[in-house]
């Protein structure tokens, strides 16, 4: 194989993007052949495959949960939460995938949703909703579920690093209803989005290697400080709203208060403090299903300057 991926001139991330790409479009036209039920049981069993077979993945997850519930559960707790995690991913795949040909109206009843009385009344004051939620959860749902319920919404993504791939999933996105802009240039599309009363879906649970240091799980994270900036500066609604899977397959999701902010002659200080409170509203969703997060990203894989000094690094209470 490595022979014939040279003579077409394709790199060997070339031929792993080829084979994602490949194994995806297999995938999609497995979920959407098979009946629900059965293609969400082959869609955990695709999650505990990789799992298995994927040695990074796996320590990463069990890693990242070692560090936050090492002193409360031992060992068999953090696999087995972090083997429920990629089965969650798994079905997340399929259902994802399945709505690249099923009808919409098939959200009706598999999602529910709570607190959408905090969503109207947002909309009310005439600023827009930066909605906070988090790679939790089948959060592609998320975005769907909202638009079912006629709130126009935008989401910000980090591109695919395969481009066909990248058009293959927007277009399920868009087939769902919402807008999907690059995380690369997202900055004036969303302002846009909050200056015409709409809702901007954020997911600012990844490690930002631009973003600033405040707690996460009790350890200080780098974090996209964009969002809060955003609505500092539009008068925006922070409104934190997650979705997550219950034991009989069906989804809720969640609408909370919105977070209330202050806006001062101190803009460095007021996006600090607002990004410490999405943090924290990010955490408390977190903790309900811990097994429904993404614990296989680094979350806190860039460290503060003091802790690459020789600091203490002590954890953030």
């Amino acid at each position: 194989m490595d022979s014939s991926i040279h003579k077409k001139g394709l790199s060997r991330k070339g031929a792993e993007l080829w084979l994602g790409r490949t194994a995806l479009m297999g995938v999609s036209r497995l979920a959407l052949a098979l009946p629900e039920k059965t293609a969400l049981r082959v869609g955990a069993g695709l999650g505990a495959l990789w799992y298995r077979s994927s040695r990074r993945y796996r320590l990463v997850a069990v890693n990242n949960l070692r560090q936050v519930y090492g002193n409360e559960w031992d060992h068999a707790r953090i696999e087995q939460t972090a083997l429920d995690m990629f089965r969650h991913l798994g079905m997340n795949l399929i259902e994802f995938l399945r709505f690249s040909g099923t009808d919409l109206r098939r959200l009706d009843t598999l999602v529910s949703v709570e607190g959408e009385e905090y969503a109207r009344e947002a909309l009310s004051r005439g600023h827009g909703i930066l909605a906070i939620t988090a790679h939790y959860g089948n959060f592609e749902l998320f975005g769907a579920t909202f638009v079912r319920k006629g709130y126009p919404l935008s989401v910000i993504a980090r591109d695919a690093d395969d481009a066909p791939t990248n058009d293959f999933i927007n277009g399920i996105r868009e087939r769902m209803g919402y807008r999907v802009f690059s995380r690369r240039n997202a900055a004036r599309q969303s302002i846009g989005v909050l200056r015409r009363n709409e809702v901007l879906g954020v997911l600012p649970d990844q490690n930002d290697t631009q973003g600033i240091f405040v707690p996460f799980f009790g350890r200080l994270a780098a974090t996209a400080s964009g969002p809060a900036y955003m609505a500092i500066r539009t008068g925006a609604t922070v409104l934190p709203a997650f979705i997550h899977r219950e034991p009989d397959g069906s989804h809720i999701v969640k609408i909370f208060p919105p977070i209330e902010y202050v806006v001062s002659d101190d803009l460095q200080a007021d996006v600090k403090a607002l990004t410490v409170q999405i943090n924290k509203a990010v955490e408390t969703a977190v903790k309900e299903h811990p097994e429904q997060w993404l614990w296989l990203h680094n979350r806190w894989k860039t460290r503060p300057p003091e802790e690459l000094e020789g600091g203490c690094g002590d954890p953030v209470q």
